[in-house]
């Protein structure tokens, strides 16, 4: 019998290893999905990269990303998309193919290109729209008009969030009586799009209780907002029947969430500032209608105005005088009647429009300790629209100061 020729396993994984890097000399761009991701204490990055199609993982393996080239690779992804690497984002890497006789295939990743994954996001929002225009229902928040005064406030957030509490003191800092529910939701983490809509449940169920819907979130890092980008979420939002305004993002963010809102702004704080807003629009046209008020009781109780009836009436009166001197005598006693009434009336709603300016007036507020804050001439609403070395004015019952903002 023939003696078999037979090679050990590490001369077979070692054959083969020879035959892979001979076949990859140079460094390959591989498309990829990541499942794991973790970077070690020392420095060493360490990942898992799929392959699927649909649900199905077709491929699957391992890649390393030494500590040297670890900062750069992730400082420029994240620059580029906002986002920082992590498990679940698709991937365009260039890697080294090395195969170990122990641990068998890796790829060692020496650079990424961030206009893959970005194209991959901008591809799946797109896809989530489309998908909303079908059911028809892309525009209908959008579309529901904004309550003139959105008092009562359903607001969905973590109430541990340093949004929350910059949206709350900025509506208790403008002088408006807000009244304000928070339905708490994880805002952060794969939990977020499911603990919101939970939240848009609760809201749903006291719907008469409210004008409009906040969901707002503060600081944590970008990636938190993959969250934000679900379908099952924007439809939610979609078809809620209260105006929904969002303040979840930062300057450059937008998510999906965004598109489909009524009002989407960029940060809690400028939530608040929108609903102040609002409130500051009606207050500046309740001013102009109480000077109208006053303009047209003064001329309406002015002589010119009385004297032509009370020609009328004395022409009336002495045609009249012969056949219905009793007529007339009750017609003028109502007519003082009547006019005393009226006068008084008027004289309430002047003393009332006038006790509403007063209290209203800057001076008055001046004199009791308050002071206004300008800066280049304009009202400083909030102490975040200063920095360190502004130049502002202090203007107090007594006159005016300046003064360096620290």
């Amino acid at each position: 019998m023939a003696e078999i020729q037979a090679m050990t396993l590490t001369q077979l994984n070692s054959y083969v290893g020879e035959v892979l890097e001979s076949s990859f000399p140079e460094a390959v761009w591989v498309k990829a999905e990541i499942s794991e991701f973790r970077v070690n204490g020392n420095g060493h990055a360490y990942l898992e990269l799929i392959d699927k199609t649909g649900d199905v993982i077709t491929a699957k393996s391992k890649a390393a990303c030494w500590r040297n080239v670890v900062p750069s690779l992730m400082g420029k992804f994240f620059e580029a998309t906002g986002v920082e690497l992590s498990s679940g984002i698709k991937v365009l890497l260039q890697c080294g193919v090395s195969f170990h006789p122990v641990f068998g295939l890796s790829l060692v990743v020496s650079d990424i290109d961030p206009s893959y994954t970005l194209g991959d996001m901008a591809r799946q929002r797109q896809e989530i729209v489309n998908r909303l225009k079908e059911a028809g229902v892309f525009d209908l928040n959008r579309e529901l008009p904004f309550p003139e005064l959105p008092q009562r406030v359903a607001v969905i957030s973590s109430a541990t969030a340093a949004g929350y509490g910059d949206f709350m003191n900025q509506l208790h800092s403008s002088g408006y009586a807000f009244y304000t529910h928070l339905f708490q939701a994880t805002m952060q983490g794969d939990k977020t799009a499911q603990s919101v809509i939970s939240a848009l449940d609760r809201v749903n169920e006291h719907f008469d209780d409210f004008d409009v819907v906040v969901i707002i979130r503060g600081g944590g890092a970008t990636s938190d907002m993959a969250g934000f980008e679900s379908y099952e979420l924007a439809e939610c939002v979609c078809n809620f029947p209260l105006p929904v305004v969002t303040g979840i993002g930062h300057q450059r963010d937008i998510c999906v969430l965004d598109l489909v809102a009524n009002q989407p702004v960029k940060t809690p704080t400028a939530v608040a500032e929108l609903l102040v807003s609002a409130f500051d629009v009606k207050m500046d046209e309740l001013v102009r209608l109480c000077g109208e008020l006053r303009l047209l009781t003064t001329k309406l109780l002015s002589p010119a105005a009385i004297s032509p009836l009370v020609g009328e009436l004395k022409r009336v009166a002495l045609v009249k005088t012969a056949q219905r001197g009793m007529d007339l005598r009750s017609a003028v006693e109502s007519l003082k009647v009547m006019s005393a009434k009226l006068t008084s009336e008027k004289r309430h709603e002047i003393d009332l429009t006038e006790q509403l300016l007063k209290f209203a007036s800057p001076l008055e507020i001046m004199k009791r300790g308050f002071a206004m804050v300008s800066k280049d001439g304009k009202r400083v609403r909030s102490a975040k629209s200063l920095k360190s070395g502004d130049r502002i004015s202090l203007q107090m019952i007594d006159g005016s100061v300046e003064a360096e903002a620290k």
